[in-house]
């Protein structure tokens, strides 16, 4: 009755239809990297990255250091079809227990496969396109996501392989440019009245520029 209402109102959750956390493969604008959870299989190890994780406080970083890596994992569909999406440039969680793995959509987006992660149910198409393969996302009306499981050598060997992202090393920081010189151009916030701030905008294009096809470059 009333006390439940005010439970529910004060604590409010989403259902996620009894999957378990590992098995979420949730799509998340707000990290700089994918993490990689228990349903993933580690194809490359970047031993010479160690990566220390770190929550919205600080009280919520982890005491333990870990790797950069490649993986892959087998998406089940809603049809039942099933994947195996290859994922680089990921944190490896891959040994926490519990560990629900995030995907960063602008990986994908930027080894130019469509990444809609607008909700059917606002009108958006709720979906990824890759490769010429149409793989529709599971939503439980907050967070869209792929249900997966840990490949088998079989699985690696008879399913079909999309591979979502570039296999040149994920790093974030070489779009800081590109975005600030775009959110500028959107704006007009460019002050071209002299020579200095032309030529400074030029420098920003070209270095960019330059940086950009080693980001995309497969």
């Amino acid at each position: 009755g009333i006390v439940q209402s005010i439970r529910r109102t004060n604590n409010p959750t989403v259902q996620w239809n009894d999957i378990d956390p590992e098995e979420r493969l949730i799509f998340d604008t707000a990290v700089d990297s994918a993490v990689f959870g228990p349903v993933f299989k580690v194809i490359r190890k970047y031993k010479n990255i160690t990566v220390q994780l770190q929550g919205a406080t600080p009280e919520m970083q982890s005491a333990n250091t870990t790797h950069m890596c490649d993986a892959v994992t087998v998406v089940t569909l809603k049809n039942n079809k099933e994947y195996v999406i290859e994922w680089n440039g990921g944190i490896d969680c891959t040994r926490t227990k519990g560990q629900e793995s995030l995907l960063l959509p602008i990986q994908a987006q930027l080894f130019h496969h469509e990444v809609d992660l607008t909700q059917l149910h606002v009108g958006g198409q709720q979906r990824v396109v890759a490769d010429g393969h149409v793989l529709p996302l599971d939503s439980n009306g907050v967070h869209t996501y792929w249900r997966a499981r840990h490949p088998t050598t079989k699985d690696l060997r008879d399913l079909p392989t999309i591979r979502m992202t570039s296999s040149i090393g994920w790093d974030p920081s070489k779009l800081s440019c590109l975005a600030n010189i775009h959110r500028k151009n959107w704006t007009h916030d460019y002050d071209t009245s002299t020579i200095t701030s032309t030529t400074r905008r030029q420098e920003h294009v070209v270095s960019t520029l330059d940086a950009l096809p080693k980001i995309l470059k497969p």
